[in-house]
Formats: structure tokens, C-alpha cells, sequence
């Protein structure tokens, strides 16, 4: 899962959110795939990769319960 990009799309979501400048992206982007890594995690994507790998039901619920809290303030 790739990480919240500011954009002006994303200018809406709450400012408490970590969001990765388009720059940064596309820096840590390129760098892999120069390298011929096409398995990129920027930010905190590759936390929530690890996570997913040693416990997936963790990460699942806390999704789960931040998707419920912000459909239901």
C-alpha cells in the first residue's frame, strides 16, 4: 500500500496524517529502480509490509477500527 502523497487531492484529509512529499516519492522510486527493485515500499509503507508478515491479524484490525472511527465521528 503506498503512502498518503500531498497532492490537492489529499489537501482534505486530516493534517494529523503523515503524508510523503511527490517529490520523495518519486526520488525513492527511481533509486529502486535503477537498482532493478521493482518491490518499493516508501515511507511507512514498508512498516505496514513488516507488519503484515509478522502479524497480519494487528494490522487488520487497526485499519478496520480507523476506517470505522472515521466514517462514524
Amino acid at each position: 500500500m503506498p503512502p498518503i502523497v500531498e497532492t490537492p487531492l489529499t489537501a482534505q484529509i486530516n493534517p494529523n496524517v503523515l503524508k510523503m512529499k511527490p517529490e520523495e516519492l518519486i526520488e525513492i522510486a527511481w533509486k529502486s529502480l535503477i537498482k532493478d527493485k521493482y518491490d518499493i515500499y516508501p515511507g511507512l509503507s514498508k512498516l505496514f509490509y513488516v507488519l503484515s508478515r509478522v502479524h497480519p491479524r494487528y494490522l487488520e484490525n487497526k485499519v478496520m477500527k480507523t476506517t470505522l472511527n472515521e466514517k462514524n465521528p
